[in-house]
């Protein structure tokens, strides 16, 4: 009888100790899933910074492109008030030579 108490007593020891056991493995479970909830919302919060990130950069991006339009266009703007300045300073000197060369004739009595 002693033997049977002494072998119930080592499964009950041995059942307390399996019940132990699992209670720390449930507690380690339930840290490592408060664990990886705690990443998963530090993981959204950098992709939330990453996509406000984007947004910025597209803005900025938009910008320097309405930059560069108008940077292109006052430049044709420029390009063209010069060539209208040269034009008009072409027509300027053909008529001043015309006016020379008249004037030229009309002192050589010709």
């Amino acid at each position: 009888m002693d033997k049977e108490i002494l072998e119930y007593q080592k499964i009950k020891e041995n059942l307390d100790q399996a019940k132990e056991n699992l209670k720390k493995l449930e507690d380690l479970k339930e840290s490592e899933i408060s664990e990886i909830k705690r990443n998963k919302e530090i993981i959204d919060q950098k992709n939330q910074q990453i996509n406000l990130l984007y947004k910025e950069i597209e803005v900025l991006y938009n910008k320097n492109k309405e930059h560069e339009h108008t940077i292109a266009d006052t430049a044709d703007k420029r390009w063209r008030a010069q060539n209208q300045v040269t034009n008009y300073e072409k027509q300027k000197d053909a008529q001043a030579m015309l006016i020379a060369e008249n004037y030229i004739k009309k002192e050589l009595g010709e």
